[in-house]
C-alpha cells in the first residue's frame, strides 16, 4: 500500500480539526514528508472538485478548468514518487463519499510509500 489513510471521527464541534491542524503543523511531522497539503472538502464530495482543490494546493494556483483524465493526470504528475501528507477536512461519511473515494483513492496512490 502506498498510503496510508487516518481517521479522525466525531461529532461537530469536539476539535477534530484542531486535532489535525497540531498535527500538520508540528515540524517532526513536516519533516517527514515532502509535501503537506490541507484541503477543505466539500460536503457532496465530488472527485473532481477535490482534485482540483488538491492540484490547487500542490501549485499554489488555481489551476484551469480540465477534463477528468488531464486533471487525474497533472496531481498523479506532481506526487508521483513523493510522500506526502494531505489532511482532507470536513469530510462527511455520506452516499457520496463512499461512491467516489475509490475514484480518488487510484490518484493518490501515485505518492511515494509512507504517504498518508
Amino acid at each position: 500500500e502506498t498510503f496510508e489513510v487516518i481517521s479522525i471521527v466525531g461529532i461537530g464541534g469536539i476539535g477534530k480539526s484542531t486535532l489535525a491542524q497540531y498535527v500538520y503543523n508540528d515540524e517532526r511531522v513536516r519533516i517527514r514528508f515532502d509535501v503537506c497539503l490541507w484541503v477543505w472538502a466539500t460536503q457532496d464530495f465530488e472527485v473532481r472538485v477535490m482534485l482540483e482543490k488538491i492540484l490547487e494546493s500542490l501549485t499554489g494556483g488555481r489551476p484551469d478548468r480540465y477534463e477528468m483524465d488531464l486533471l487525474q493526470s497533472r496531481v498523479q504528475k506532481q506526487i508521483s514518487g513523493k510522500k506526502y501528507f494531505l489532511v482532507l477536512d470536513n469530510l462527511w461519511d455520506n452516499q457520496s463519499l463512499h461512491s467516489n473515494w475509490a475514484k480518488l483513492r487510484q490518484v493518490l496512490m501515485f505518492g511515494a510509500p509512507g504517504s498518508r
